[in-house]
């Protein structure tokens, strides 16, 4: 077989299966780009788009939100922390509902360290 590549067209019967582990190894995907009537199926190899801002936003929301919920526990008004742990806790959720605002959001992220 030759070498693999982004942009490589090939039918079938051609050595899929290697490609398709090709792809997994490197980030890539198989397309069908062509079917005839006599069966024979036409492939090209694509690069994976890079996540648009709108979804690397919605990502890094998504991440935040899981990092509140793990600490929301420790906001409960009978959980006993003392009250300067509870206020490097707020701190730092505050920070978490803030990374939205951070220049260069959603691309560059400064994640606050967890208290």
């Amino acid at each position: 077989m030759t070498e693999i590549k982004i942009g490589d067209i090939f039918q079938d019967d051609e050595y899929y299966s290697e490609r398709a582990q090709w792809c997994n190894e490197n980030g890539c995907y198989i397309e069908e780009i062509e079917s005839k009537e006599d069966g024979t199926r036409r492939f090209q190899i694509k690069e994976i788009p890079a996540p648009t801002d709108e979804e690397l936003a919605q990502q890094i929301r998504a991440q935040r939100d899981s990092l509140l919920s793990q600490t929301d526990y420790l906001m409960m008004p009978d959980y006993p922390i003392n009250d300067d742990n509870r206020k490097l806790i707020k701190e730092y959720r505050q920070a978490l509902r803030d990374i939205p605002e951070q220049a260069g959001f959603p691309r560059t992220i400064t994640w606050p360290e967890k208290p």
